[in-house]
Order: C-alpha cells, then structure tokens, then sequence
C-alpha cells in the first residue's frame, strides 16, 4: 500500500487517473482467453529478428538524439516522462514507414508532428481535478477512437461529423480554459524551462523523420531484391540487377517503390535487358517526387 501511496505522489491527477484505466483496461483485456492468445502471439513476433532488430536501432537512434540534445541543453531528466512518451507515440509511424508501400516522407512528417502537437497539448493542459480526469480521459479516449474508425470505415461515414463536432468542441474548450490558467498565472507559465517543454516532442519529430526515411528506404529496397529472386534465378545476374537497381534509385524512396512494384513488367534476362529496361523505367518515372 505505502509504494502505491509513494507511486501515486510523482504522478498528477492526469497520470494517475490514466494510470488506473489502464490497470483497468489491462485486467479486462488479461480477463479475455482469446485476446491473451492474441497477445502472447503478437509478443512472440516482436522477438523475430526482422521486428526486433528495427526496433532496436529505433531505441539507439532515440537515445542518440537524447544525448545530442542534452549536450547542447536542451534536454534533462526532467524531460524524461514526455520523451518516453513521445517514443510510444511514435511507433505507429514507424512501423507504418517499414510496412505500408504507400509511405511517403510527407504523410510522414505530418502523422509525425501532429502527434508531437497533440501530446504537448496533453501533457501540458492545465490538469483538473482526480474525478474529472477519471471522466475526460475514457469520454475523450472513447471518441477517438470511434472516430478514427468511422475514418477507415466507409458505412460509418455518417457519424464521422457528429464525432468530429464532439472532438471539436472538447478540444476548444480545453483550450479555452488553458488559455484561462495561463490568464491567471503567466508568470509561472512565461518560462524558459516551459517552453522547451512546449518544444521538445516537436524537436524529436523533426530529428526522428531522417531515421524513419532511412528505414523505408532500407524497407523497400528489401522488398524490391525479395521480388527481383522470382524473376532472376542466376545468381550473377541477381547481383548485376541489384547493382543497377541501386545505382538507378540511390536514395529515391517512390522510385525504389514503383520499381519494386514494375519488376514484373520488365526484361531480366540479361544484362542488356536489365539496362535497357531500368532506362525505359527512369524516362517513365521522370517527374515531381511525392
């Protein structure tokens, strides 16, 4: 009971209360046969090295740029709860950069900072009392995620503006009344130390979306030899191709992306071919990148 009491008194009335839906949320889920069979499967993918290995040069890259960002002073430990946060946040965009063929740097950038935005946004808003917490995070947690189904669901297109006026207007009068408390006490709010806290999950997003460019890339090249064995069994031939693939693209992630998807249009069969078909591809894909 003491370590909950100790645990509870370095959270405030937000982290507590999310705290506790979550426990909530993890006992019903664990409460569930099928759903913890779903969970000990996704676990055990997550040990594949094809999952793991990004996963860890994700956490590498995140904690150089911490220590980057420390050395010029513009992070320390008090930082480290919304830093760790933003990493949870930015997962989603990570995983969708490595497996959707349609990723591209622009999508990316905007998923990437709107995220950053809409933590600032929370972990800043002035926090409310422990019960109207215990209200605002599963009612605001609820609508978000029906309305990002009805986003992906054609049928519930219909209730798509209903939820969007919903989020529209609790997001307005957050803002109304943050901008209240800042009324109130901007002294306290006026601060070096606050704004680098404002500052900081979008400086992240901007470092982390090199990284994010670089593993798409990485991606879809993989993709692209993965296809190119079905059509070239020589291995020489293989090897001259993957050259040419890679000396035709260089660091165009939509060109690696169409090529990838053309390969089975093309003559493969010889060396000539390979060169003459990567030409025809350029003069086809020449134009503005997405």
């Amino acid at each position: 009971m003491m370590s909950l009491k100790l645990l509870f008194s370095y959270l405030d009335n937000r982290e507590a209360a999310s705290l506790v839906w979550l426990a909530v949320f993890a006992l019903w889920v664990c409460s569930m046969r099928e759903i913890r069979e779903s969970l000990i499967q996704v676990l055990r993918s997550f040990l594949e090295w094809k999952v793991s290995t990004p996963l860890v040069l994700m956490g590498l890259y995140v904690v150089g740029m911490v220590a980057g960002l420390r050395a010029v002073g513009l992070w320390d430990q008090s930082r480290l709860k919304i830093t760790l946060l933003w990493y949870l946040t930015a997962l989603p965009v990570f995983f969708n950069a490595v497996t959707d063929e349609g990723f591209s740097l622009r999508k990316a950038a905007a998923e990437t900072i709107k995220i950053a935005v809409l933590l600032d946004f929370l972990m800043n808003l002035h926090v409310l009392s422990f019960p109207l917490e215990m209200i605002l995070i599963p009612f605001a947690t609820l609508i978000g995620v029906m309305l990002a189904v009805a986003e992906m669901k054609p049928e519930f297109a219909s209730v798509r503006k209903p939820l969007g006026t919903i989020m529209a207007i609790l997001g307005f009068g957050l803002f109304a009344f943050v901008c209240y408390r800042i009324r109130a006490d901007f002294g306290k709010f006026a601060t070096l130390g606050t704004l680098l806290e404002l500052l900081l999950p979008i400086v992240l997003a901007l470092l982390f979306l090199p990284f994010v460019y670089a593993m798409a890339l990485v991606a879809r090249y993989e993709m692209a030899f993965t296809r190119l064995k079905f059509f070239v069994k020589d291995p020489e031939l293989q090897g001259f191709a993957t050259s040419r693939i890679i000396l035709a693209c260089h660091l165009d992630l939509r060109a690696v992306t169409l090529l990838s998807k053309s390969l089975y249009k093309m003559n493969l069969q010889s060396r000539e071919a390979i060169l003459k078909s990567l030409r025809q591809f350029a003069i086809l894909t020449a134009g503005p990148q997405g």
